[in-house]
């Protein structure tokens, strides 16, 4: 007999107290309602499609999954390339590798371009004029207002990863601009491994022991479905998203009014902000709020928002996302003007 209450236990215990870029995962006794356990992917599907109309969404089991099944979908010869940007994460590149070859560079030889948005700002990856390959958009870590998501231009896909917006366990999420490739995506995920239950809690043991991250990192892309523990989870944190971004941008304005307005006439709400610290300070220093640790490593980040023209510079992450209030944020502002930090914004 699976104890869940020890695993949500051991989560919970290994959690520091730190804030990381994206939620920490919540796992509430109070989440578990097992009158639930017979929501289907199809009727949480239908409740994201309400909330973003004009597409057509397919729940998977984790992001990379969602990256996989999209290039599975194309039947791309497996020598094809296709674009991630430079920095991106391993377990992006496996999710390509599985299916074709991952390059770094926009060129005439890639036949699909994997879009991400940094933390929430929207990226180009296309020159002027038609784009001659498929552009996946990768909104990772971006919240998106409901009613107020467009598609990109040449882009018929939109990924989500459910734990960097919701802080849920696992889960993914593809918007697409069509029904047909809708319904050829859910028949390939529905074509793939059942076992769905067992590698959920082989996730939630990832989330407590650090030993057991590579074989769940191994094994994410090649799902599909998403188990009945892990939907009613889902589920229940869809249906907070209303409130989720008023937290987020009420904190938005606690650190500046124009980027508030910049991601409300956008529709996407980042998860972190890039800090960029002046070259005159020679080490990054970690940022502190009353013992509580905000950002503590660079990171890698494109400052002209665009992968065929990149100028990657060294940021600190500053979280923004519902973890975070306006009084530690309001704090963290003031420290920031005295490092002589400022806040690398695509305006």
């Amino acid at each position: 007999m699976v104890n869940v209450k020890w695993i949500i236990g051991e989560i919970s215990h290994s959690m520091k107290k730190k804030y990381s870029y994206w939620p920490k995962p919540r796992l509430k006794h109070s989440q578990f309602n097992f009158s639930d356990v017979y929501i289907s992917h199809s009727k949480i599907e239908r409740d994201i499609e309400s909330m973003y109309p004009n597409t057509s969404a397919v729940l998977v089991s984790s992001g990379r999954c969602a990256i996989s099944l999209i290039l599975e979908s194309f039947n791309f010869k497996r020598n094809e390339r296709v674009f991630t940007n430079e920095f991106s994460s391993h377990c992006v590149i496996e999710a390509i590798s599985r299916f074709n070859l991952p390059i770094f560079s926009i060129d005439d030889s890639i036949q699909a371009a994997l879009v991400y948005h940094h933390w929430g700002f929207r990226h180009n990856a296309y020159k002027t004029g038609d784009s001659h390959y498929d552009v996946i958009d990768d909104y990772a870590d971006s919240l998106l207002v409901p009613g107020h998501f467009e598609f990109s231009k040449y882009s018929k896909y939109a990924l989500l990863s459910l734990p960097k917006i919701y802080g849920c366990p696992n889960g993914g999420l593809i918007l697409c601009k069509y029904l047909n490739d809708a319904k050829k995506l859910r028949t390939l995920r529905d074509n793939r491994s059942n076992q769905e239950f067992v590698y959920d809690l082989l996730r939630m043991y990832s989330l407590c022991k650090d030993s057991v991250n590579p074989i769940w990192s191994g094994v994410a892309s090649s799902l599909g479905r998403v188990s009945r523990l892990a939907r009613v989870l889902i589920y229940n944190s869809i249906k907070d998203t209303n409130r989720l971004v008023t937290i987020r941008m009420k904190n938005l304005k606690t650190v500046s009014t124009e980027l508030s307005n910049y991601s409300e006439a956008n529709g996407i709400i980042p998860c972190c902000l890039p800090l960029y610290q002046h070259p005159c300070v020679e080490n990054f220093i970690p940022l502190r709020i009353d013992s509580e640790e905000l950002a503590s490593s660079h990171r890698n980040f494109n400052r002209n928002y665009n992968y065929n023209e990149c100028n990657w510079v060294k940021v600190l992450p500053l979280p923004v996302h519902q973890d975070l209030n306006p009084k530690m944020l309001s704090k963290a502002c003031e420290i920031i003007r005295n490092l002589r930090m400022t806040i690398l914004l695509p305006y």
